[in-house]
């Protein structure tokens, strides 16, 4: 009887133990794999391996392709349409809670497709993973290496580092995706790992402006430990003044950062404590050119009137300054902008430029005056 007692008092232990979820392995000699995929109409052969090292989850995926003659890798640039090219898809339940997730996508170009769905389901494309990706066809097959930072994946969410993972090899001629440890955006069917390491920080909330110039970054973060956190880091590859965070506490960080119009750049801000990244924010995007103005006309009669037009690429939440230059020195008048497009006039006046500002960016309009042919 003493011996039944203490082997039920122990069974519940035996099957935590037998279900426990596997440790992702330190160093690709000792990767996971799997060669069970499932779902399309094939029996298409593929392998997805999954290993970690110091600051990457990576992980790797070979598959068979039925028609190789059409083979598709369209996408060369971030967040294309990389779905629709012959691609790698992995989702991960970083958080644990088997609703919300990540889900990054690359295809042998190494472009990358990346977003987040909420615990509603909501899909969020301002989340960036940072990851990178290579790739390459074979003469029947395809092959693609993913490498996601932990840091962008706010693993502080998720003290106890069970997480939920899946990874899907798909074949755009045929249209078909087979998916290994669980089903296409189904996180209560994924394979259930394990990812050691404190992460003591998690991002509570950024913003980005998407415009070119001078513009803000801003994030919010919060300590999620039970001991005061000292951070470091970089933002954009400069170094950042401290952050001290005291447990529970949380703070709101403002940076600048400076991008022309029109080409693809990335504001990346990297935090540090005790020596290892903890938490990694990318934001990849093509500034836009914010402020858009244009004359009536460039030629004018001293007695017109001065008439200029435009457009605000955002909601406009900040004055439109209008500075006008003439031999005599400049003149400032600021309007408050309601609305993205904007039309102004201005009384008749002595003017050879005039200046407009909208938060940091500048349009500057020449004008030349010229004498009416009814004047005396």
């Amino acid at each position: 009887m003493k011996y039944l007692l203490t082997l039920l008092l122990a069974l519940p232990l035996l099957i935590t133990t037998s279900h426990a979820a596997p440790e992702i392995p330190l160093g690709e000699e000792q990767a996971l794999q799997t060669t069970d995929f499932r779902g399309g109409a094939s029996d298409r052969q593929a392998k997805v391996r999954v290993w970690r090292d110091k600051s990457c989850l990576h992980v790797a995926m070979w598959s068979q392709h039925p028609s190789i003659e059409n083979k598709v890798a369209n996408c060369t640039g971030h967040d294309e349409a990389v779905y629709s090219d012959d691609c790698l898809d992995v989702f991960i339940d970083a958080a644990g809670h088997q609703n919300a997730y990540y889900q990054v996508i690359a295809n042998v170009n190494g472009a990358i497709f990346d977003h987040r769905s909420d615990d509603l389901g909501r899909k969020h494309s301002n989340w960036d993973s940072g990851a990178s990706a290579s790739g390459s066809y074979g003469q029947d097959s395809f092959a693609i290496t993913l490498a996601i930072p932990l840091a962008a994946l706010n693993l502080g969410e998720n003290p106890s580092g069970e997480i939920g993972l899946a990874a899907a090899s798909y074949v755009r001629h045929s249209r078909e995706g087979r998916c290994a440890w669980g089903e296409y955006h189904q996180p209560k069917t994924w394979q259930r790992f394990t990812i050691p390491g404190e992460y003591p920080v998690v991002l509570e909330s950024f913003r980005n402006s998407g415009g070119s110039g001078t513009q803000p970054f801003e994030a919010s973060f919060k300590n999620v430990s039970n001991r005061p956190v000292e951070l470091t880091g970089f933002f954009n590859g400069q170094p950042i003044r401290k952050i001290k965070l005291q447990p529970g506490g949380s703070a709101v960080n403002k940076f600048l950062a400076s991008h022309p119009a029109g080409e693809p750049t990335a504001n990346v801000l990297s935090l540090h404590s005790a020596g290892r990244e903890v938490l990694r924010l990318t934001r990849k995007f093509t500034p836009v050119q914010l402020l858009q103005a244009r004359l009536a006309s460039p030629l004018r009669y001293a007695s017109d009137s001065l008439r200029l037009s435009g457009r605000i690429n955002e909601q406009p939440d900040a004055p439109l300054k209008v500075i006008i230059h003439s031999e005599s020195g400049q003149t400032v008048q600021q309007f408050t902008i309601e609305r993205s497009q904007f039309a102004v006039t201005l009384p008749p006046q002595p003017v050879r430029r005039i200046e407009c500002r909208y938060k940091n960016e500048v349009v500057n309009l020449e004008l030349e005056t010229i004498s009416s042919p009814w004047e005396e």
